[in-house]
């Protein structure tokens, strides 16, 4: 089971909240992770060509950063105009602890050369570091102006907004500061996969930390990578990862909240209340806790524990009317309609009015048979959500519950102008317009119902059986057919086709559907009829006229099945039976395939 949707927003949240943003130390070239920090050298373009300068470089590099600052010092003296010189001894200074001297001599470089961009790179970071946040991203900004594709501008960038909420420009900066990087970098990774997954983007949180995580790793990174796999439905490499996050810091109550929530995705409930009420001890108010534990409860059909948790994580939640409505639904899941319609109306009155506490609210009232309540409040969708499809959609099928098909119409046509492509809704519609007689309508909405799930058998067979009934009979066995063809044991449409099939002469697959038929529902009026006509129709006319007899024992006045039993008679030389039976067939005003015949035949026996 995937993890609860009703507390996303806050449980997303909270999730990622195990997993702070990295924050730039000045000069450490790609921003580092916990398993391989500094991997790049910052750079110093104009070094390498000038041996001194260069030695100077690989003091600094060195560590040596005192011996660093003299020679780069003494260089200078003899070579004043050198941008690269200059933004080596900032860098020097600065890594000695001399900010104000090391920021002056990198505002030197980029005066001498504008179009020193790596010395743009370090005076933000200098700025960064004493918390100068606006000019360092102008400096960094003006780094990636003269050079594009220089990544390390870009993630310092990325932090920035990520920092201040700009998640668009935060994504876009760190998504081009990791072109290049080696495949084995973690870094600025971890931002945006907590990016991503805040977005909902989870297949790209995956495909970004998938497979660079080692036992270093810190765990937040893992409750990351765990989060994004279990929203993807992969809720054993979430729990897996859960499970290493917490193995690394076992006391944590935050990675062991994250463990009770993917033992309950995988399906390992009773391990996930033991977890859970372990978080409890230290956080008795946890609303997150309680809520899980109600979510688990249910799943291990404890029902009074469920609903005594639903309760204590909507005292404590700062959203109490979603767990409300989330209670709403465990009842209404339980049947326990008046229940449910008493949470749905708490959740309504403490400000959720969202598409799925009314409906649900709604819903309650419809099975209490409360109908004018469940109009009311679907009106009332449709008036707090105009836009949404839903409420007119739910008004249409119960005016048509209410037999109300012209306010059904009107209902059904509203929805489809809000998603004119919704299978569902275009069943729907289909349904309305063939119990208002619009046959043809019907098909059409069927048939654009079934452009959106070709292999949706229950729609097809309906689509067969209004066609079948317009009597175009080669539709219907296309139809049936493809229904066949996704769902081989369909009683429906083995037993339709299978009428089809007899009044086209194929007798044999007839009555090889009909007995398939028959093995799914030797119960069925209608398939008893089936098989007993196809029976009949090889000559087998004892076996033929005992199916029909134990049809018409369940239903004796089927018209169908009483016609094919007054033909079984008549070739039996039963005429007076025969005779009986064709009357009692034509009583009623219903349609049946062969009545005709029926009419022709008791006239000719001296019936009326």
């Amino acid at each position: 089971m995937h993890c609860a949707r009703l507390l996303k927003a806050s449980l997303l949240t909270g999730l990622l909240a195990l997993t702070p943003p990295l924050h730039a130390s000045i000069f450490q070239g790609d921003l580092p992770d916990s398993i391989q920090p500094g991997l790049e050298a910052p750079a110093f373009p104009g070094t390498s060509a000038d041996p001194e300068l260069s030695d100077a470089l690989e003091l600094l590099n060195q560590g040596q950063v005192r011996r660093a600052v003299d020679s780069t010092r003494n260089y200078l003296q003899r070579n004043p105009s050198s941008a690269p010189a200059w933004e080596v001894l900032g860098a020097a200074l600065v890594m000695d602890g001399e900010l104000d001297e090391g920021l002056q001599a990198l505002r030197r470089s980029v005066a001498l050369n504008p179009g020193q961009y790596t010395a743009w790179t370090k005076i933000g970071d200098v700025l960064m570091a004493i918390g100068n946040t606006a000019e360092a991203q102008q400096q960094f900004e003006r780094a990636i102006e003269i050079a594009p594709d220089h990544r390390l501008p870009h993630q310092r960038l990325g932090l920035i907004h990520e920092a201040a909420g700009r998640t668009d420009q935060a994504i876009h900066h760190l998504e081009r500061g990791l072109e290049g990087v080696p495949d084995s970098y973690l870094g600025v990774r971890v931002n945006l996969a907590r990016l991503y997954n805040g977005r909902g983007r989870f297949q790209e949180s995956i495909r970004l930390l998938e497979g660079r995580l080692a036992e270093s790793t810190p765990p937040d990174v893992h409750v990351l990578l765990g989060t994004a796999y279990l929203e993807t439905g992969s809720a054993q490499k979430g729990l897996s990862e859960m499970r290493r996050a917490s193995s690394k810091a076992p006391d944590n109550i935050d990675y062991m909240l994250a463990l009770g929530i993917a033992l309950r995705a995988a399906g390992e409930p009773a391990e996930a209340v033991t977890r859970l009420e372990q978080v409890l001890q230290p956080s008795p108010d946890s609303p997150v806790a309680h809520y899980q534990l109600a979510e688990a409860h249910a799943q291990l059909g404890n029902r009074d524990q469920a609903i005594a948790h639903f309760q204590q994580a909507q005292k404590h939640s700062e959203s109490p009317g979603s767990i409300a409505s989330r209670l709403g639904q465990y009842h209404a899941a339980l049947r326990e309609f008046p229940e449910s319609a008493a949470a749905f109306e708490q959740a309504r009155d403490l400000g959720d009015t969202t598409p799925r506490t009314l409906d649900g609210l709604a819903s309650a009232y419809r099975n209490m048979g409360r109908l004018d309540a469940a109009e009311q409040t679907l009106k009332a969708l449709t008036e707090t959500h105009p836009d949404n499809p839903l409420g007119y959609y739910r008004l249409a099928t119960l005016y048509g519950a209410m037999t109300r098909y012209e306010d059904a119409q009107r209902l059904i046509g509203q929805a489809l102008e809000r998603a004119p492509e919704q299978a569902e809704i275009l069943q729907t519609a289909g349904r309305i317009e063939y119990r208002l007689g619009n046959r043809q309508t019907a098909i059409e909405y069927s048939q654009r119902a079934l452009e959106q799930l070709p292999d949706w058998a229950e729609e097809r067979f309906f689509l067969g059986a209004v066609q079948q009934e317009a009597g175009d009979y080669p539709a219907a066995i296309s139809s049936y057919r493809r229904v066949l063809a996704n769902a081989p044991e369909h009683v429906g449409a083995l037993n339709n086709l299978a009428i089809l099939l007899t009044q086209a002469g194929e007798i044999e697959e007839a009555l090889s559907l009909a007995q398939q038929a028959y093995a799914q529902s030797p119960e069925s009026v209608h398939v008893l009829d089936t098989l007993g006509w196809a029976t009949f129709l090889t000559g087998d006319h004892d076996k033929a006229r005992q199916l029909l007899q134990q049809a018409l024992a369940q239903e004796p006045r089927n018209s169908s099945a009483l016609y094919h039993l007054a033909r079984v008679q008549l070739e039996q030389g039963k005429a007076q039976e025969a005779r009986q039976n064709l009357q009692l067939a034509l009583q009623s005003d219903r349609r049946f395939d062969g009545r005709e015949e029926a009419q022709k035949l008791l006239d000719e026996l001296g019936g009326n």
